[in-house]
């Protein structure tokens, strides 16, 4: 993970590191690079500013990589619902669809119809409640469809974003959730879901989190604690955000 104050080619910064943040004032930025690091689970309760979060790390792909489309299922059609009118925006019951066009795309790279390169990215906001709202064989299909892509959507730049209340194993069959080489989480995660996700650091997680304050872990690298930037230019974010899901 590249800390720094410049943008490390390929990387989109995810928020301060709120150690050196909330001890000496510095903006001392997070980056992510997804050639490294692929898949990313964001996890966080109501009021942990997950959905927030979300909304920045959107808007900061579509614009530090230029070339990149956005796919966005909204579940919860509440947060994200500004951007209906975008081509790759689905909401509740279309979420299925949103998948399948994600699915479609990477499978036309996998088998080589689609000869482009650029990265594509899936961001599933609420895909616990998703996966909860469909009938048993569809549910099944569509984690099985997602744990495809996050075990095989490395190789052609498919992207996988996915966020949620509490990141259960059922909702990955296949040992999906152990894809996921970026994890942040939001707020205050209960002793199970510690001990879930973060095995080798629970008793690290000692701090108590405002919105907006977590932790970060990266394969391979110390625990972080993380800060996500409060907007300054709200109409600035909604116009990259919806460039991403458009272009």
């Amino acid at each position: 993970m590249a800390m720094s104050f410049d943008n490390p080619s390929g990387a989109v910064m995810l928020g301060y590191d709120l150690d050196t943040y909330s001890g000496y004032g510095i903006k001392q930025e997070i980056h992510w690079n997804p050639d490294s690091h692929p898949m990313l689970l964001v996890v966080g309760g109501t009021g942990s500013g997950k959905s927030y979060f979300l909304s920045q790390l959107m808007a900061r792909i579509s614009i530090h990589l230029p070339d990149s489309r956005l796919y966005l299922c909204d579940f919860k059609n509440i947060d994200f619902r500004e951007y209906a009118e975008c081509p790759r925006r689905w909401s509740y019951d279309a979420c299925a669809e949103g998948l399948s066009a994600f699915y479609e795309s990477f499978q036309a790279r996998l088998s080589g119809e689609d000869g482009s390169t650029n990265r594509k990215f899936f961001i599933f906001d609420e895909w616990a409640a998703f996966v909860v709202s469909q009938e048993k064989k569809a549910a099944e299909e569509v984690k099985s469809k997602l744990s495809t892509l996050l075990m095989m959507g490395r190789g052609v730049r498919h992207h996988v974003i996915i966020g949620l209340q509490r990141a259960d194993a059922q909702l990955f069959p296949l040992g999906g959730r152990d894809q996921f080489g970026a994890i942040i989480a939001l707020g205050n995660l209960s002793r199970e879901q510690r001990l879930m996700l973060f095995p080798d650091n629970r008793e690290e997680m000692t701090a108590t989190n405002a919105r907006g304050q977590g932790y970060l872990s990266l394969d391979g690298e110390p625990l972080r604690r993380i800060q996500i930037p409060t907007v300054r230019d709200f109409p600035k974010l909604q116009s990259a955000l919806r460039d991403g899901l458009t272009r």
